[in-house]
């Protein structure tokens, strides 16, 4: 996120401040990526998913606050493993 710092972000022109839907689409796609090949992309496949999100309804003019969501999924261990086999005689 640091690298967006002092950059410039295009806002709607409606007045909210808000980021363009097309700029909060690229900021997500380029944070993915980096967040992708540091903790999920071979060899770093420490998680199962990660997902990105740039909140749309802050008004970034007024704040120069970028936010975003950053959601990670954890990959699931296993702690026990429990089988059943079964025998059955032909007749």
């Amino acid at each position: 996120m640091s690298t967006y710092v002092a950059d410039d972000i295009a806002c709607k022109s409606d007045g909210s401040g808000q980021i363009t839907e097309a700029e909060a689409q690229r900021v997500e796609r380029e944070i993915l990526a980096v967040m992708k090949r540091a903790v999920q992309l071979d060899p770093n496949t420490f998680v199962s998913a990660v997902a990105v999100t740039v909140v749309r309804t802050n008004n970034l003019l007024s704040t120069g606050n970028l936010q975003a969501r950053i959601s990670i999924t954890p990959k699931g261990s296993v702690n026990s493993i429990t089988t059943t086999i079964t025998y059955t005689l032909g007749a």
